[in-house]
């Protein structure tokens, strides 16, 4: 099973679950969940941080002299990515 199918499953299933229940209800329902805690920073520094999680996770980071560049580079991903 792909990740794909796995999310569009679990959307399905709350779907089924929550048809015919009142807004109100699910907010509540939501808020009572409450949230997990964060996970540490690698770093103290935003930047370092974020660089850090993406190299974790098997991503992948280039440099762009200007913005320019950055955006064409932007570009060339997403055209990779999804054509």
């Amino acid at each position: 099973m792909t990740d794909e199918s796995s999310r569009a499953e679990i959307i399905a299933r709350i779907r089924h679950a929550t048809r015919g229940a009142a807004a109100q209800d699910i907010s509540r329902e939501l808020q009572s969940l409450g949230s997990a805690p964060t996970t540490p920073l690698p770093s103290v520094n935003l930047g370092e941080a974020f660089l850090a999680n993406v190299l974790i996770n098997q991503g992948t980071a280039d440099c762009a002299a200007t913005k320019s560049d950055a955006a064409e580079a932007v570009a060339q991903y997403l055209y990779q990515r999804y054509r």
